[in-house]
């Protein structure tokens, strides 16, 4: 079935969802990450992050963890299934674009 979400107060969403299973994530303006179900859109959990979302969060094969980066040069490592953040990484710089992982290290 197709579905549809509003936010109270109309934040811009830059970066392009994740889509991971049933589980769809979506990064925004104001540093929330939200889950939602893709099979109804139910809401599952909100992160706020240090910093605005522009680009999507990065999940980590074989396990339940996601990558996000921030504009205000910060990644942040969340537990998939309740939004733990299990680390906080400062980076040199603000971050627009995907961070990409490469075998055990991660390029920003």
């Amino acid at each position: 079935s197709l579905w549809a979400f509003t936010d109270s107060g109309r934040v811009p969403i830059y970066a392009s969802p994740l889509a991971r299973g049933d589980d769809v994530y979506f990064g925004d303006d104001r540093g929330k990450l939200v889950k939602r179900r893709a099979s109804d859109g139910l809401k599952t959990w909100t992160a706020t992050l240090p910093g605005k979302i522009f680009a999507p969060p990065v999940p980590v094969d074989g396990a339940d963890v996601l990558l996000v980066a921030t504009t205000n040069g910060a990644l942040s490592v969340l537990r998939g299934r309740d939004a733990a953040v299990l680390a906080h990484v400062a980076l040199p710089a603000e971050v627009f674009s995907t961070p990409v992982l490469y075998a055990p290290r991660l390029a920003g």
